[in-house]
């Protein structure tokens, strides 16, 4: 019974979920808001997929198991694509720490000894892969707005965020990735050497 009721809600929110689909262009606020309104349903849906597994929670890791049974296939997309959802319209929050990095960097750009010591600093922000999506998300996708960042990207449904809402997200992402791949300053960086094993 609580599967069918999971299911259901499952199809309602992919109804509503559709509503956001291009050409239509969202904001991370109402994307924000509507993650939010559905979180109870995420919540029931792992708590019931880790009743059924045996092997606990270590068979919800993001999309690792997205094939394991037709049998819990629906939920397990639902939470897979949901938690990245979340993942992504989280890093906004982090927007003014990222517009500080870039200014910081303006005020040290002269002296490779500070800039090297930055890019240790804000390597950790790229530790998860979330920074690094956004920038994958605005270069790598064929067709896509200019103006706008790509946030699901899963079957008929393709969702766009406004790339303004990302502004200090992306300058980050393109000054650590330009310094350390393009112009390549800092090979002996940890991150580079672990990025590109």
């Amino acid at each position: 019974m609580e599967k069918i009721l999971i299911l259901n809600e499952i199809k309602d929110y992919e109804i509503q979920l559709s509503k956001f689909a291009y050409p239509y262009i969202s904001n991370v606020n109402e994307i924000r808001d509507f993650l939010i309104n559905n979180e109870a349903l995420y919540q029931r849906a792992i708590k019931y997929c880790i009743a059924e597994f045996d092997d606990g929670k270590g068979m919800l890791q993001p999309l690792t198991y997205a094939d394991l049974s037709g049998r819990y296939k629906k939920e397990i997309e639902f939470i897979d694509r949901y938690k990245y959802m979340k993942r992504i319209v989280d890093l906004q929050m982090l927007e003014s720490f990222y517009i500080d990095e870039v200014e910081e960097f303006g005020t040290i750009s002269n002296s490779v000894k500070k800039v090297k010591k930055w890019l240790d600093k804000v390597a950790v922000y790229f530790e998860q892969e979330e920074l690094i999506a956004i920038n994958w998300h605005t270069t790598n996708y064929i067709n896509i707005p200019q103006n706008d960042i790509v946030i699901y990207f899963w079957d008929d449904i393709h969702i766009f965020i406004r790339r303004e809402d990302f502004k200090g997200a992306l300058q980050l992402s393109s000054l650590f990735w330009d310094l350390l791949w393009n112009m390549e300053i800092y090979p002996e960086n940890e991150f580079y050497i672990k990025f590109n094993q």
